[in-house]
Protein backbone atom coordinates (compact mmCIF):
# COMPACT_ATOMS: atom_id res chain seq x y z
CA UNK A 1 0.00 0.00 0.00
CA UNK A 2 1.27 3.59 -0.34
CA UNK A 3 1.75 3.84 -4.39
CA UNK A 4 -0.59 6.06 -6.34
CA UNK A 5 0.88 4.40 -9.22
CA UNK A 6 3.19 1.56 -10.92
CA UNK A 7 7.07 1.99 -10.10
CA UNK A 8 7.80 1.83 -13.74
CA UNK A 9 5.72 4.70 -15.05
CA UNK A 10 8.78 7.07 -13.19
CA UNK A 11 8.15 9.05 -10.88
CA UNK A 12 6.00 7.54 -8.74
CA UNK A 13 3.35 9.55 -6.43
CA UNK A 14 3.46 7.90 -2.82
CA UNK A 15 1.93 8.20 0.74
CA UNK A 16 5.31 9.38 2.68
CA UNK A 17 6.90 6.72 4.64
CA UNK A 18 8.35 8.19 8.18
CA UNK A 19 11.68 7.78 6.09
CA UNK A 20 10.71 10.50 3.66
CA UNK A 21 10.14 13.07 6.42
CA UNK A 22 14.07 14.14 6.43
CA UNK A 23 14.18 13.83 2.84
CA UNK A 24 11.60 16.47 2.22
CA UNK A 25 13.18 19.10 3.84
CA UNK A 26 15.95 19.57 1.50
CA UNK A 27 13.67 19.26 -2.06
CA UNK A 28 11.48 21.87 -0.14
CA UNK A 29 14.61 24.64 0.58
CA UNK A 30 16.17 23.60 -2.66
CA UNK A 31 12.72 24.64 -4.31
CA UNK A 32 12.76 28.26 -2.43
CA UNK A 33 16.43 28.78 -3.80
CA UNK A 34 15.58 27.52 -7.41
CA UNK A 35 12.32 29.48 -7.77
CA UNK A 36 11.49 32.13 -5.14
CA UNK A 37 14.73 34.50 -5.06
CA UNK A 38 13.93 37.85 -6.64
CA UNK A 39 16.82 40.73 -6.03
CA UNK A 40 14.53 43.44 -6.28
CA UNK A 41 12.46 42.82 -3.46
CA UNK A 42 15.67 41.67 -1.21
CA UNK A 43 14.53 37.74 -1.11
CA UNK A 44 18.29 36.71 -2.02
CA UNK A 45 19.59 33.17 -1.34
CA UNK A 46 21.21 34.34 2.24
CA UNK A 47 17.67 35.12 3.32
CA UNK A 48 16.08 32.34 1.97
CA UNK A 49 18.77 29.91 4.46
CA UNK A 50 18.18 32.58 7.02
CA UNK A 51 14.63 32.49 6.93
CA UNK A 52 13.57 28.96 5.61
CA UNK A 53 16.29 26.64 6.87
CA UNK A 54 14.32 24.87 9.15
CA UNK A 55 12.96 23.02 6.77
CA UNK A 56 15.72 21.08 6.35
CA UNK A 57 16.54 20.57 9.67
CA UNK A 58 15.46 17.93 12.49
CA UNK A 59 12.93 20.24 13.45
CA UNK A 60 11.60 20.68 10.01
CA UNK A 61 11.38 16.76 9.62
CA UNK A 62 9.87 16.64 13.30
CA UNK A 63 7.08 19.00 11.75
CA UNK A 64 6.54 16.84 8.78
CA UNK A 65 6.20 13.59 10.59
CA UNK A 66 3.57 15.13 12.59
CA UNK A 67 1.40 15.92 9.34
CA UNK A 68 2.17 12.35 7.85
CA UNK A 69 1.20 11.24 11.60
CA UNK A 70 -2.23 13.31 11.11
CA UNK A 71 -3.08 12.00 7.36
CA UNK A 72 -2.55 8.82 9.02
CA UNK A 73 -4.77 9.36 11.42
CA UNK A 74 -7.14 11.70 9.63
CA UNK A 75 -6.50 11.39 5.27
CA UNK A 76 -9.93 12.98 4.99
CA UNK A 77 -8.29 16.36 6.76
CA UNK A 78 -4.74 15.58 5.58
CA UNK A 79 -2.87 14.94 2.55
CA UNK A 80 0.41 14.65 2.05
CA UNK A 81 2.29 12.97 -0.74
CA UNK A 82 6.13 12.64 -1.85
CA UNK A 83 7.11 11.93 -5.52
CA UNK A 84 9.87 9.24 -5.87
CA UNK A 85 12.63 8.92 -8.61
CA UNK A 86 15.49 6.52 -8.43
CA UNK A 87 15.15 5.71 -5.09
CA UNK A 88 14.83 9.58 -4.02
CA UNK A 89 12.43 12.36 -3.07
CA UNK A 90 11.79 14.49 -6.40
CA UNK A 91 8.92 15.98 -4.88
CA UNK A 92 5.98 16.44 -2.59
CA UNK A 93 2.27 17.51 -1.98
CA UNK A 94 0.55 18.92 0.85
CA UNK A 95 -3.21 19.86 1.25
CA UNK A 96 -5.47 20.60 4.39
CA UNK A 97 -9.03 20.41 4.65
CA UNK A 98 -11.11 23.24 6.04
CA UNK A 99 -14.46 23.46 7.05
CA UNK A 100 -15.75 24.78 3.93
CA UNK A 101 -12.99 24.53 1.50
CA UNK A 102 -9.42 22.76 0.66
CA UNK A 103 -5.90 24.36 0.96
CA UNK A 104 -3.21 23.55 -1.54
CA UNK A 105 -0.68 23.86 1.36
CA UNK A 106 2.59 23.18 -1.25
CA UNK A 107 3.22 21.08 -4.01
CA UNK A 108 6.75 21.49 -5.69
CA UNK A 109 8.92 19.37 -8.01
CA UNK A 110 12.67 19.38 -8.65
CA UNK A 111 13.49 22.14 -10.83
CA UNK A 112 14.82 19.92 -13.60
CA UNK A 113 11.68 18.09 -13.28
CA UNK A 114 9.87 20.91 -14.21
CA UNK A 115 7.46 20.76 -17.55
CA UNK A 116 7.66 17.14 -17.48
CA UNK A 117 4.00 16.99 -16.22
CA UNK A 118 4.89 15.66 -12.73
CA UNK A 119 2.99 18.99 -11.72
CA UNK A 120 -0.16 18.06 -12.91
CA UNK A 121 0.02 14.72 -12.09
CA UNK A 122 0.11 16.38 -8.52
CA UNK A 123 -2.56 18.47 -9.00
CA UNK A 124 -4.90 15.24 -9.79
CA UNK A 125 -3.77 13.43 -7.07
CA UNK A 126 -5.21 16.98 -4.66
CA UNK A 127 -7.63 17.07 -7.13
CA UNK A 128 -9.15 13.35 -6.27
CA UNK A 129 -8.54 13.70 -2.33
CA UNK A 130 -10.26 17.57 -2.52
CA UNK A 131 -13.40 16.40 -4.04
CA UNK A 132 -16.57 18.49 -4.80
CA UNK A 133 -15.03 21.55 -2.82
CA UNK A 134 -13.47 24.96 -3.63
CA UNK A 135 -9.77 25.20 -3.21
CA UNK A 136 -7.40 28.05 -1.84
CA UNK A 137 -3.86 27.97 -1.83
CA UNK A 138 -1.08 31.25 -1.33
CA UNK A 139 1.67 31.77 -4.34
CA UNK A 140 4.20 34.70 -4.45
CA UNK A 141 2.96 37.29 -7.07
CA UNK A 142 6.46 37.27 -8.75
CA UNK A 143 6.19 33.36 -9.25
CA UNK A 144 5.28 33.58 -12.90
CA UNK A 145 5.64 29.75 -13.96
CA UNK A 146 3.52 28.72 -10.56
CA UNK A 147 0.95 31.48 -11.95
CA UNK A 148 0.07 30.03 -15.14
CA UNK A 149 0.65 25.93 -13.80
CA UNK A 150 -2.31 27.15 -11.00
CA UNK A 151 -4.53 28.89 -13.99
CA UNK A 152 -4.53 25.88 -16.41
CA UNK A 153 -5.49 24.51 -13.34
CA UNK A 154 -8.73 26.68 -12.70
CA UNK A 155 -7.42 28.81 -10.02
CA UNK A 156 -7.76 32.92 -10.27
CA UNK A 157 -6.76 35.37 -7.65
CA UNK A 158 -9.08 36.84 -5.22
CA UNK A 159 -7.71 39.81 -4.96
CA UNK A 160 -6.68 38.67 -1.57
CA UNK A 161 -2.44 39.93 -0.65
CA UNK A 162 -0.73 39.28 2.25
CA UNK A 163 3.37 40.27 3.14
CA UNK A 164 5.14 37.25 4.47
CA UNK A 165 8.04 37.97 6.77
CA UNK A 166 7.57 41.14 5.81
CA UNK A 167 9.27 40.99 2.21
CA UNK A 168 7.60 38.02 0.35
CA UNK A 169 4.60 39.46 -1.56
CA UNK A 170 1.94 36.66 -1.71
CA UNK A 171 -1.40 36.46 -3.18
CA UNK A 172 -4.58 34.38 -2.57
CA UNK A 173 -6.38 31.97 -4.97
CA UNK A 174 -8.91 30.38 -5.46
CA UNK A 175 -11.03 28.03 -8.21
CA UNK A 176 -14.49 26.78 -7.25
CA UNK A 177 -15.80 23.26 -6.31
CA UNK A 178 -15.04 20.84 -9.22
CA UNK A 179 -17.76 18.56 -10.50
Amino acid sequence: MGKVNEPGDGPTIDIPTAADAAAVGPVHLQAWLDTHVNIERGITAEWIMHNLAFVAEPSGTEHRQGVFAQQKEDPARVLYRVVHLGGEVVGFLHGERQEADVSLEAIYVRKDLHGSGLGSRLMRVFDEWAGAVPARLEVMTYNDRALRFYARHGFTATGESLIWKDIVPVMVMERPAKD
